[in-house]
């Protein structure tokens, strides 16, 4: 799964599932959500389960999760702001036991093209 490295921060999911700000320099986790790939607060998924793709676009964040779902968020060291999210695909390929989509989505024209073991999918990204 990706993560995004800055000069002075991280984020990415961990080996937990949840999605985190760590410092570089020292590795202190800042913060942890697992809304990206659960939507909640609350570990739906499990323990040990969870993974993203993550693509910086600017000063937002394109984060796919393997529960199908493509969020655009603002991150900071200070906390997760959820933008928006919709569903691209559903969670149609098994890996370590439960549904997931495992495959990083390509940004291309203001498109996102993502796909599953089932279809590929072409959703506009531009603003209406």
């Amino acid at each position: 799964m990706s993560t995004i490295i800055g000069q002075s921060h991280a984020y990415g999911i961990d080996g937990n599932g949840i999605f985190r700000a760590m410092r570089v320099a020292t590795g202190e986790r800042l913060w942890g959500s697992s809304r990206p790939v659960n939507g909640t607060d609350s570990d739906k998924r499990g323990p040990n389960e969870g993974a993203t793709f993550v693509t910086r676009n600017g000063n937002r964040f394109f984060i796919f999760g393997e529960n199908g779902d493509l969020v655009i968020a603002r991150l900071s060291p200070e906390r997760y702001e959820e933008i928006s999210r919709t569903k691209l695909l559903d969670p149609v390929g098994v890996g370590l036991g439960r549904s997931v989509v495992w495959s990083h989505p390509a940004y291309a024209d203001k498109c996102v093209f993502a796909r599953n073991d089932q279809e590929i999918v072409c959703v506009s990204l531009a603003a209406k």
